[in-house]
C-alpha cells in the first residue's frame, strides 16, 4: 500500500512541477520581453475560440497580427505571456474588443528570434499566483513524498 502512495504522490510531484515550470518559463519569457524593441503592426483576425471542457464553456481570444522587421514580414499571434483571465467568455471578449481587425498595434519582438513576439511585455499578477499556487502544492507533495521513504 506504500509503495501505490509513493508512486502516485511521485506522479502528483511530476504533473505540478510541471504546471509550475510553464509558470516560471512564462515569467522568465515576459521579464525578457520587457527589453524587446517594438515595431508597428497590423490586427488581422481577432476572435474568440469557443470550446467544452469538463462541462464548462471555455473562450480563447485568437488575435493575429503581421509586422515588419528588417524588410521581412511576420505574422504573430502571442498578447501576452503567461495567463489571464480569456477562460471565462468576458476576459476573452475584452481581449478581442481590444484588438480589432485592421488596427495599428506595437508589436515587440525578440532581436535575435524576430518570429517571436508579443503585444502585452512584462508579467501579470495571475502568472505569479499560478506559480505560487504551483509551487507550494509542489512543496507539499514532495515533503509527502519524502515522508513516504523514511
Amino acid at each position: 500500500m506504500l509503495y501505490y502512495h509513493a508512486v502516485l504522490t511521485g506522479f502528483g510531484v511530476v504533473a505540478i512541477a510541471t504546471g509550475f515550470g510553464g509558470c516560471v518559463w512564462s515569467i522568465v519569457r515576459g521579464f525578457r520581453s520587457a527589453s524587446w524593441p517594438s515595431v508597428a503592426g497590423e490586427v488581422t483576425d481577432a476572435s474568440m475560440d469557443v470550446s467544452w471542457g469538463r462541462g464548462t464553456k471555455l473562450c480563447t481570444p485568437q488575435i493575429r497580427y503581421r509586422y515588419r522587421v528588417d524588410g521581412s514580414d511576420y505574422v504573430g499571434a502571442r498578447v501576452f505571456f503567461g495567463w489571464d483571465a480569456f477562460y471565462t467568455e468576458s476576459g476573452a471578449r475584452k481581449i478581442v474588443e481590444r484588438y480589432r481587425p485592421g488596427e495599428p498595434v506595437d508589436v515587440h519582438y525578440n532581436p535575435t528570434t524576430p518570429t517571436s513576439s508579443v503585444l502585452r511585455t512584462g508579467v501579470n499578477i495571475r502568472t505569479w499566483l499560478a506559480a505560487g499556487f504551483f509551487g507550494t502544492l509542489a512543496t507539499l507533495c514532495i515533503g509527502a513524498l519524502l515522508r513516504t521513504w523514511k
